[in-house]
């Protein structure tokens, strides 16, 4: 399911993440001509072990530290879970959805074409909006 997600993001080729906006429970990361928002379940990863997720408590501090980053790759967060991603960031840090439910899910607008990510109760499913 993510293969329509990836390759859109390899059209557009790498994106820095030059805002970061965190209201919670909403992370927004965007750049020139692309946003990703998520109402979901997150967190960041150095490719192995967690580093810091959306419920910790320093959580509005840490996500600044994603300003700067450059996104280079989706992929599948976890062979249990296809239709979540996973944005691998150069550097080895990796952002990693987990939609739980249709009522919080994920929108990656990317230039002509927006993705909504629904976890499993909404079909496990991504759209492709445009």
């Amino acid at each position: 399911m993510i293969s329509m997600l990836k390759a859109a993001v390899e059209e557009v080729g790498p994106v820095t993440i030059e805002k970061v906006n965190w209201f919670d429970p909403t992370l927004t990361l965007s750049g020139a001509g692309w946003s990703l928002a998520l109402t979901c379940p997150w967190q960041i990863t150095d490719g192995q072990s967690g580093l810091y997720s959306w419920d910790d408590p320093d959580v509005a501090n840490q996500v600044r530290s994603l300003v700067g980053h450059v996104i280079s790759e989706v992929r599948e967060r976890s062979r249990d879970a296809p239709y979540d991603p996973a944005f691998v960031m150069l550097g080895s840090l990796v952002l990693e959805i987990s939609a739980d439910s249709d009522l919080d899910p994920w929108v990656h607008l990317l230039p002509g074409r927006t993705f909504v990510g629904l976890g499993p109760e909404g079909g496990a499913s991504l759209k492709p909006l445009i």
